[in-house]
């Protein structure tokens, strides 16, 4: 594979997530660009968005990224909408000329699918931020230390806490998975 030239250099790697929506990750950054008939179709979904690179070629990972996953919806599963809606609704003065969408019919159902798998999982923890642990952390030796991870878990509740574990494997953990782990003090 020949390297893609992209607003943060030289791709190490592309992913396809659906037919004419490639991610590219760099050396140190990476992002989503749309082929030339998906931009057409996002401009008719969102015709007012400028992003932070411009227009709606590259949709940078830490900013955008998420938009492409609401206007081709019905090619992405729910986890990649929940997110999606959560980004967009978190950051409303960013998002600002995408939240009247979802005021239309497809930005509804586009909701419900979000909220429908939230649902799902309102029960579990949620992976947060982590760091890696030091011997030394927690009055933890090399040996104990190696190989976990301090970890923020949160439930949709409210409920929260920094746990140590191994790193994650998944997003969400049930209570008994959690209970088998070490609260951080």
């Amino acid at each position: 594979m020949a390297a893609t030239s992209t607003p943060w250099g030289l791709s190490q790697s592309e992913h396809e997530r659906i037919p004419g929506v490639i991610f590219y990750s760099t050396a140190s950054h990476g992002g989503v660009r749309l082929s030339i008939a998906r931009q057409a179709e996002f401009r008719r979904v969102f015709p007012d968005w400028s992003g932070w690179i411009g227009g709606c070629e590259w949709f940078e990972e830490d900013c955008d990224a998420v938009l492409p996953a609401l206007a081709f919806a019905s090619e992405y599963d729910d986890r990649a909408i929940f997110y999606a809606v959560r980004s967009v609704k978190g950051s409303p003065d960013y998002f600002r000329a995408i939240l009247p969408w979802f005021e239309t019919e497809a930005g509804r159902a586009t909701v419900a699918r979000a909220d429908s798998y939230a649902a799902s999982v309102a029960d579990q923890w949620e992976v947060g931020s982590m760091s890696t642990l030091l011997p030394g952390d927690y009055g933890l030796t090399r040996d104990e230390a190696r190989g976990l991870w301090n970890v923020h878990l949160f439930r949709s509740d409210g409920a929260a806490g920094w746990f140590l574990m191994p790193y994650p494997e998944r997003e969400f953990y049930t209570d008994a998975e959690v209970s088998r782990f070490r609260k951080a003090a």
